[in-house]
């Protein structure tokens, strides 16, 4: 058993044909974990894709969401393509778990004092476990993140963001808060 990739398991120049030219007598067959990851982000795909056609339990304004993989993608793209968001972030979150551990000290409570979040980790649709590592990420810090991008959106002037900045903003705090896309979230994980 190998991954299905080419190198692996092309019939012309893979490995598998390769040991075929020595011993035709092998038989292979794709990872079965890569293959039921494919079907099922396939079909969560397909599924997204079909709520954004009909009605769904979403609202109108997350039907945009409604691609868990692209949500995914633009979270962790905001923090990755800018260092100086990646650092006022990290300085928010510092505040945010020592005010809500103080608040609630259930809360935080596997986090060690003065320590922030750690970085999203990037989604990558080749690597079949990435999703899951991103958007557990992103559930755990969903209220530090929803802070942010409102306190973001408060000093809108201050930080001279675009008006798609703006939406963007918008969009994840409309997210953020939304009761059905969190549950949404969670369907995927």
């Amino acid at each position: 058993m190998t991954d299905n990739n080419n190198e692996m398991q092309g019939s012309k120049e893979g490995l598998v044909a390769h040991f075929n030219s020595h011993n035709n007598s092998i038989f292979s067959y794709g990872c079965l974990c890569h293959k039921l990851n494919l079907i099922l982000v396939n079909l969560l795909k397909w599924v997204s894709e079909d709520s954004n056609k009909q009605d769904s339990l979403l609202t109108e304004e997350l039907k945009g969401f409604t691609n868990i993989c692209q949500f995914v993608s633009s979270i962790v793209g905001y923090f990755n393509y800018s260092y100086k968001k990646y650092e006022d972030y990290e300085e928010f979150s510092l505040k945010h778990i020592s005010i809500t551990k103080f608040q609630d000290p259930n809360l935080y409570s596997h986090m060690k004092d003065n320590s922030a979040f750690s970085k999203i980790p990037k989604y990558c649709e080749t690597r079949w476990l990435s999703l899951g590592r991103s958007l557990k990420s992103i559930q755990e810090q969903s209220l530090c993140l929803l802070k942010f991008f409102e306190n973001q959106l408060a000093l809108q002037k201050s930080l001279k963001l675009t008006s798609d900045q703006v939406i963007f903003l918008e969009n994840k705090v409309s997210a953020l808060n939304n009761n059905e896309f969190k549950y949404y979230l969670t369907l995927y994980e």
